[in-house]
């Protein structure tokens, strides 16, 4: 699934963005789209990356750079020398270039911030819903290119269960409709039983034409939804009760089974704004100092289990080296093994030589008992002949046995080595484990250390909110003093 398709499933801003832009896609346009943060600029762009649009973004780095062409290399496998007449090629009429609409990307702060002067934009789309429309950069830009009386139109993308869908309809029922052309196009994204086709047709001229299947949906469908959620207005009584239901300190029960110590608030039957805006903000910051208190308890949970953590790795950390010096010297010696075995083998091969050749003097042995025991007769030639022979197996013999010396005492010096060797890394190992040893006594010092320091920045912490709450209650206490003293002079006035 293509990245735009998820961004459709998931968010209905972007179902929303995407049949606004099936709408607008053949208008050759500049529309603005405005995001909220980097992030949804990214999102955007991701959104719009694989169709026909130009787009250009203005806040933060581009996902993809389309300036960057990708350079292809093609050698043909038989060359042919070609004439003039061969090299002719047909012109071929240039087809036009359909119409596409161009989406300039930017935030609301850089919008908000400095007048945009890049591009004249003839449509803005904003996906922030807390806008600012009476912004003076803003306004600046809806109104510069134009007569003044007919501003650029804005369409602010909400989900359906927004509530500022409560407060747009409030704004069109106070609104006359003369003012819906300096008005957002919040009225044509819901169906508030309201037709505004003749005044939005009047302020966006033949563009809401283009755009009208974006607005009116002749099937039902999921969007735009048939009617507005109904916001109700309360009264003081169920303020009260309100007040008394969900904020009351008293019903406050923990999970350890402990009921929460405050300042009994009592609530009077009858309410001005400031006495429901202060008991508000009394009870919401008794909730938020217990809340605090939780963060923080969480806190010094946190950092215990992160030293434990820290001393866990150290010593797996240490553990993994001496493992890795081992297997290291593992190695070496299955290489001496095999070294040893080919050695081996080639022993058993001279060996099978030797014994051959004794099996033969052994022979020649028997043959030579019996010549001189006087059984067996030889002419002087045959002797001379024996005995030349004799002489070249016994040089022969002779030259082996030095080689053979050599190689014993080659076979020696190696043994030596090897047993130095093994010496040497039996010291190592010895000292890896009490360096270990080491690092783990220092880490678990360390840990010690880092508890008392977490217990005294504790310490000053709650030193800290002490005074701090001090402060605020006396600054409470003249604030009371304040309005005591205002109200008895209203009072007697």
């Amino acid at each position: 699934m293509e990245s735009h398709e998820r961004l459709m499933n998931v968010s209905d801003k972007f179902s929303k963005f995407d049949k606004l832009l099936g709408a607008i896609g053949d208008l050759s346009i500049d529309v603005l789209v405005v995001g909220h943060s980097i992030k949804e600029l990214d999102l955007i762009e991701a959104f719009v990356l694989g169709r026909k649009i130009t787009y250009k973004r203005y806040s933060g780095t581009h996902l993809y750079d389309g300036t960057k062409t990708i350079k292809t290399t093609y050698e043909s496998s038989e060359k042919k020398v070609s004439s003039k007449e061969d090299d002719y090629v047909p012109r071929v009429k240039p087809q036009p270039v359909p119409q596409q609409v161009r989406l300039h990307l930017i935030t609301t702060h850089q919008l908000t911030s400095s007048a945009f002067t890049a591009v004249r934009p003839q449509f803005i789309v904003s996906f922030d819903a807390l806008l600012d429309v009476k912004n003076p950069n803003l306004d600046w830009l809806r109104t510069a290119y134009t007569d003044g009386t007919t501003p650029i139109p804005l369409i602010k993308l909400l989900v359906m269960q927004s509530h500022l869908h409560g407060l747009i309809a409030n704004e069109d029922n106070i609104l006359e409709d003369s003012s819906i052309r300096s008005k957002t196009l919040f009225s044509s994204l819901v169906n508030r039983q309201v037709d505004n086709t003749s005044q939005f047709n009047e302020a966006c001229g033949t563009l809401f034409q283009n755009i009208r299947k974006f607005f009116i949906v002749p099937t039902p469908s999921n969007w735009p939804i048939q009617r507005v959620p109904e916001f109700k207005i309360y009264d003081t009584e169920q303020i009260i009760a309100s007040v008394e239901a969900e904020y009351s300190p008293i019903s406050i029960e923990w999970k350890n089974n402990k009921r929460l110590k405050m300042e009994q608030i009592v609530i009077p039957p009858n309410l001005t704004v400031s006495e429901y805006k202060s008991l508000l903000a009394k009870l919401t910051i008794e909730r938020i100092t217990v809340l605090e208190k939780d963060i923080v308890d969480n806190q010094e949970r946190l950092k215990l289990l992160r030293i434990s953590s820290t001393l866990k790795h150290a010593a797996d950390d240490s553990l993994k080296l001496s493992v890795g010096e081992v297997f290291k010297g593992s190695i070496k010696t299955k290489e001496d093994a095999e070294a040893a075995e080919k050695r081996l083998e080639r022993l058993q091969v001279e060996y099978e030589k030797f014994h051959e050749k004794e099996i033969e003097l052994e022979k020649k042995l028997g043959a030579l008992e019996l010549i001189e025991k006087g059984e067996v007769k030889l002419s002087d030639e045959e002797m001379d002949k024996q005995i030349e022979q004799l002489q070249q197996v016994l040089e022969k013999l002779e030259k082996e046995s030095i080689e053979m010396g050599s190689k014993v005492d080659d076979l020696r010096t190696e043994y030596q080595r090897s047993t130095s060797t093994a010496a040497e890394r039996a010291t190592k190992v010895k000292s890896v484990t009490g360096i270990n040893a080491q690092i783990v006594a220092k880490l678990e010092g360390q840990g010690k250390k880092l508890r008392q320091l977490a217990h005294e920045e504790k310490k000053v912490k709650l030193n800290d909110e002490v005074s701090q709450m001090k402060m605020n209650s006396t600054s409470y206490k003249f604030i009371m003093r304040n309005l005591k003293r205002q109200s008895r002079k209203e009072v007697l006035h």
